[in-house]
């Protein structure tokens, strides 16, 4: 079984929010959840986000770039293009991984295109070099993904068959998991469209009220995931 944290998904949430959501369940479908590292499910409570996401990308075996059609040239409140601040977090997660030799996937989606090395800022003009994935959508979707899936492994390693369950899940458990995943489901939604009305944020005295909208939702997908946990069990 791969270590934790092996698989890092590096996206820009104002490009390309809901294909990772996507992409990511894929991923965990295949190598649990705790070998996908991406950044709304995956970061403990209370910790700084910046020190946890440069670790994440520091311990993990390879990083799949998420690149949709904005990723390029989106822009903060000043018109300036966000990868060319050195403290944009996009960059900064890349520029980690390459100076450090870790694998770099450029996952292209929606119709983007690969940037040219005159198109990126500093150290990350080395992501121009990368061969490219992509992830196209249905029908191509699925088949995009098992591709993807191999070349993981050939780094990460395979998952662990799974084992059978002497107990098998009735009808009513199968309902509520149904229910419980539907509502997590709506949950990271929500936290999703905050995070991204938060980073386009300029008045930091209204900062607070995003934060505390963030931290109760992530109370909530917490309970959840108990809900679920204790639904699988039947306990």
């Amino acid at each position: 079984m791969p270590p934790s944290n092996s698989i890092f998904i590096s996206y820009r949430r104002s490009d390309s929010n809901d294909v990772t959501g996507r992409i990511y369940d894929r991923l965990v479908e295949h190598f649990g959840r705790n070998v996908v590292f991406k950044d709304v499910d995956s970061i403990p409570f209370g910790v700084d986000f910046r020190n946890h996401l440069r670790e994440g990308v520091g311990c993990c075996q390879i990083v799949v770039a998420v690149i949709g059609a904005t990723w390029l040239s989106v822009s903060d409140a000043e018109g300036k293009r966000r990868l060319d601040h050195p403290d944009d977090w996009v960059r900064a997660e890349i520029e980690t991984a390459l100076g450090r030799n870790i694998p770099v996937v450029p996952l292209l989606v929606g119709g983007s295109r690969l940037p040219n090395v005159d198109e990126l800022p500093g150290d990350l003009k080395n992501l121009a070099y990368r061969n490219a994935a992509q992830a196209r959508p249905d029908p191509d979707f699925h088949g995009d993904m098992n591709r993807l899936i191999k070349r993981l492994e050939e780094i990460v390693g395979s998952p662990e068959p799974s084992i059978e369950v002497e107990n098998p899940v009735t009808p009513s458990q199968v309902l509520k998991l149904q229910y419980l995943q539907t509502k997590r489901s709506n949950l990271e939604q929500q936290l999703r469209k905050v995070q991204a009305e938060l980073e386009a944020v300029t008045d930091v005295t209204i900062t607070d009220q995003y934060e505390k909208r963030l931290s109760l939702l992530f109370e909530q997908i917490e309970d959840v995931d108990q809900d679920i946990q204790k639904a699988r069990t039947g306990k």
